[in-house]
């Protein structure tokens, strides 16, 4: 594990996010199988070849840069759009808050499924979660990056390279 010193928290994982992104962006799909209002790719100085979302009717419009927007299981997109010129960027319902989704399953069941569909992708996969021992035990052998930066409910950060 690499530990990220602290600075300005969405500054500090805006960047550390994209320090971990490939140098070739323009040439890869960048996709977000779990809905959210992050939209990294808003914030790239290089936009990827083609932008494709999922869930994003939630969410405010004006992340809505997406060539292709999809309303499906996570686990559909990764498989759609799983090959070596595709970077995905993940970002589950952290350990312990599934609740706030409405998630019904029991916390450790939908995080062991989600590394298995993760795991042997040939896509490069980036999940970022908050600092928690069993997500950390989960996707022990993985690069993991954590920074000092807090999130809203004021915890720790991590970032999984796959």
């Amino acid at each position: 594990m690499r530990f990220i010193g602290s600075k300005e928290d969405k500054d500090l994982y805006l960047n550390l996010i994209k320090e971990h992104l490939p140098s070739n962006i323009e040439d890869l799909d960048y996709v977000e199988p779990f809905g959210g209002s992050f939209g990294l790719a808003k914030t790239l100085d290089v936009k990827p070849k083609r932008l494709i979302y999922n869930d994003l009717i939630l969410y405010d419009v004006d992340i809505c840069i997406a060539d292709e927007i999809h309303h499906l299981d996570y686990n559909e997109i990764l498989n759609m759009y799983d090959n070596e010129n595709t970077i995905f960027y993940l970002d589950p319902p952290y350990y312990g808050k599934e609740h706030i989704y409405g998630m019904e399953r029991k916390f450790n069941i939908f995080h062991e499924e989600l590394r298995n569909n993760v795991k042997n992708r040939k896509g490069t996969i980036l999940i970022s979660y908050e600092k928690c021992s069993f997500i950390s035990k989960l996707y022990n052998g993985e690069t993991i990056y954590l920074y000092n930066g807090k999130n809203h409910y004021k915890e720790k950060e991590m970032l999984i390279k796959i």
